[in-house]
């Protein structure tokens, strides 16, 4: 009968295609009846049929070993991985490790033996050309002319006094109803690894299930791959680990079963438990790189990420063009910060996998991380180009984009994200934040509400949608959201930093300097919030305590713009204008476009007497923002004390056109015209300006309109 053989192997190269091809054609020659996919199939044809019917039907398996095979073997990809589901299986579960013969192409065995294959003995064609010994080895093992003993003799006749021939009829008779037996076994065997293989879980699982029933107590060694299968079959963690555990009772040395009972307690959050599974999984097997893996992945989800890397690093020592301990390991250092290492190992993990979407998405956030938000964008790309369906990379895309300000993209991506996923609270929340940005103010609490709908527990949303009602003027509302977040996160600093601002927005300054220290206290380089405490201070008047508060944040963060401008400003209230004006140069420096900057630096040089140069602020401020009301009429004010009071009455005009119920402008106005004799209509806007004054409680405009009508009495009267 001639032996039939499949090769499995991997597509490394046009090179090592070739070189499979050529052996497969003179084992050919050698009367060995080889299949290879190349030959076998065609356009049109269902790979994974071909791949299941060979491995099925032929006698022999070649696996070609090569470090590329190893990595899509152990990581199960493409149709390498797909042949190994098939061939572990079978090799399990049949127990005919023989058909399976592993050839070393390259390499040394370490380096390119797959997990399942590992202390097998294989055939050495790693030379080149390779060796004529082992090739001929090779071929009397599939021709089944390997040397076998001899045979033993006929016992001494006066040995055996028993009637022969009854004996030999009672043997053929037991022999005849275990060999049916076995056929009906390995007939239930074959039938569960074809359900397994078509997806068909349920039935598979009846099938092992009868086959454990019937050989445990006979065969456990066959009883414990039964439940193994089982184990693996089953959806649900506290199934799965109780047929571990019955795996572990029947073959308590079966590291594989400790392995991935470990996972299953994973599954449930059982973390301490799982570690103890793959402890003892290495410990039977101390080259078990998975075990370590699983064991790194079990402690960085306790959040020891140190102990962690560990692991990771013992996974690749043992097998180093193992992609996913790279990837794993990355994980842990970007948890601890150290992002530009992380970098490296997702850069590893990739060049081992090139098509590992985890990793992509990995890399991609900790070039974020790194403020590198366009090669993020580059890596979410390739991850949605290898997985077209994965929410979370159109998430993660959005994010970059929202850092980058392209707000309208960012959303698009998050829609695309809800769409894939409809539950995915943190597409929703991060939409909600983009929306803000746009001033999309309703429709981003709509999200933070749908948001909290799905997750009543996200912590952040509260702030998000704390944070949009501020921007709305919703304070109080603000308020409570800031409360809710603070009760689930006692140590949210940021939700004490905001609900300070809301408090600071309902002028409750002394109230909002505790949320401020209770910040500071959470975080202690919390730059923002020792420049609110600042201005909380400044509007209680307490401007050296406020300068203290905005030196620090200055400390703390050397280019924080706000800081320079807030301390202007406070410096401009205690006379120190001098000192205001450099505070408001590094805010412009650092923000050339913030025109508050160049209004508030005209107002300290006007109020040094250089009217000029204040107007070339005030005119920069204009320039950058067309509507700053404030600056028209302050450029107003800098051309009346230049006597320029016909320009200045054209500022004061257009800050009036801008905001009609501006009282400052209306006073100032008045002034002006009443530098230029222009009674009546002096008289009008200051009659003007102390209505509004009243209408929104603003006293000192109220007071300083009624004296100037006051005066112009005095004067008609003279």
């Amino acid at each position: 009968m001639i032996p039939s053989a499949f090769i499995s192997y991997s597509w490394d190269d046009d090179t090592h295609k070739e070189w499979v091809r050529k052996l497969a054609r003179r084992l050919r020659q050698d009367g060995v009846d080889v299949t290879l996919d190349r030959w076998a199939t065609a356009p049109g044809d269902q790979l994974s049929t071909f791949m299941e019917r060979a491995i099925r039907e032929s006698q022999f398996i070649l696996i070609i070993c090569t470090p590329r095979y190893k990595s899509r073997s152990d990581e199960r990809e493409g149709g390498v991985g797909y042949e190994g589901d098939i061939m572990t299986a079978e090799a399990m579960n049949k127990q005919n490790h023989r058909k399976f013969i592993p050839v070393l192409r390259k390499g040394t065995w370490d380096e390119v033996a797959p997990s399942w294959l590992s202390g097998k003995i294989y055939i050495d064609l790693s030379a080149n050309p390779y060796s004529e010994k082992n090739y001929k080895e090779l071929v009397r093992t599939l021709l089944g002319n390997r040397e076998t003993a001899p045979p033993i003799g006929k016992p001494m006749e006066t040995i055996f006094h028993a009637d022969r021939s009854s004996s030999k009829q009672l043997d053929d008779m037991a022999q005849s109803e275990d060999s049916l037996e076995e056929e009906r076994i390995n007939k239930t065997i074959d039938q569960a690894v074809f359900l397994q293989q078509q997806g068909k879980r349920d039935k598979a699982i009846e099938n092992w299930r009868a086959i454990a029933q019937v050989v445990e107590g006979i065969d456990n060694d066959l009883a414990a791959r039964a439940w193994f299968s089982i184990g693996y079959l089953l959806e649900n963690p506290e199934d799965r680990i109780s047929a571990y555990d019955r795996v572990i009772g029947l073959e308590p040395n079966l590291s594989e079963a400790y392995n991935s009972r470990g996972i299953a307690k994973a599954a449930l959050s059982r973390y301490e438990e799982a570690i103890a599974d793959c402890d003892e999984a290495v410990r039977l097997k101390p080259d078990y790189a998975e075990a370590y893996n699983n064991r790194g992945n079990m402690n960085a989800a306790l959040g020891r990420y140190e102990e962690a890397i560990v692991d990771y690093d013992e996974a690749i020592g043992l097998e180093p063009d193992f992609a996913g301990p790279y990837n794993n390991r990355g994980i842990a250092k970007a948890e601890l910060e150290r992002y530009v290492d992380a970098f490296a190992d997702y850069n590893k993990a990739i060049r081992l996998k090139p098509d590992y979407v985890e990793a992509y998405i990995n890399r991609g956030a900790a070039k974020v991380a790194l403020d590198q938000y366009s090669d993020a964008i580059a890596d979410y790309n390739k991850a949605i180009q290898l997985k077209p369906d994965y929410a979370e990379a159109y998430n993660n895309r959005g994010i970059a984009k929202a850092e980058l300000e392209r707000y309208v993209d960012a959303i698009a991506d998050y829609n695309k994200a809800i769409r894939l996923k409809s539950d995915y609270a943190e597409a929703y929340n991060k939409r909600s934040i983009a929306k803000v940005a746009l001033d999309q103010y309703s429709d981003a609490i709509a999200d933070s509400n749908e948001v909290l709908r799905l997750k009543p527990d996200f912590v952040e949303a509260y702030l998000v949608r704390g944070d949009t009602k501020t921007k709305l003027g919703q304070y109080s509302d603000a308020i409570a959201d800031y409360n809710k977040a603070i009760r689930l996160k006692p140590d949210y600093a940021e939700a004490y930093n905001n609900r300070g601002a809301a408090k600071v927005a309902l002028d409750q300054y002394a109230d909002a300097i505790p949320d401020y220290d209770e910040a500071i206290g959470l975080k202690s380089d919390f730059a923002e919030a020792y420049t609110n405490r600042g201005n909380a201070k400044a509007l209680l008047g307490q401007h050296s305590d406020a300068i203290a508060d905005y030196d620090e944040a200055l400390r703390l963060k050397p280019d924080f713009v706000e800081a320079y401008q807030v301390r202007g400003d406070t410096k401009t209230e205690l006379g120190q204008y001098s000192d205001a004006i450099a505070d408001y140069n590094k805010a412009i420096r650092l923000k050339p476009d913030l025109s508050k900057a160049y209004n508030n630096r005209g107002n300290a040089k006007a109020l040094l007497g250089r009217h000029s140069d204040a107007i070339a602020d005030y005119d920069e401020a204009i320039r950058l923002e067309l509507d700053y009301v404030e600056a028209y009429n302050n450029r107003g004010a800098a051309k009346s004390s230049s006597e320029r009071y016909d320009d200045a009455i054209a500022d004061y005009d257009e800050a009036i056109r801008l905001n009609p119920d501006y009282a400052e402008a209306h006073l100032s106005r008045g002034a002006a015209k009443r530098a230029l004799g222009q009674i009546d209509e002096a008289r009008q806007d200051f009659e003007k300006a102390r209505d509004l004054a009243r209408d929104a409680d603003n006293d000192s405009t109220a007071d300083a309109s009624e004296q100037n009508l006051r005066d112009l009495g005095s004067q008609e009267d003279e």
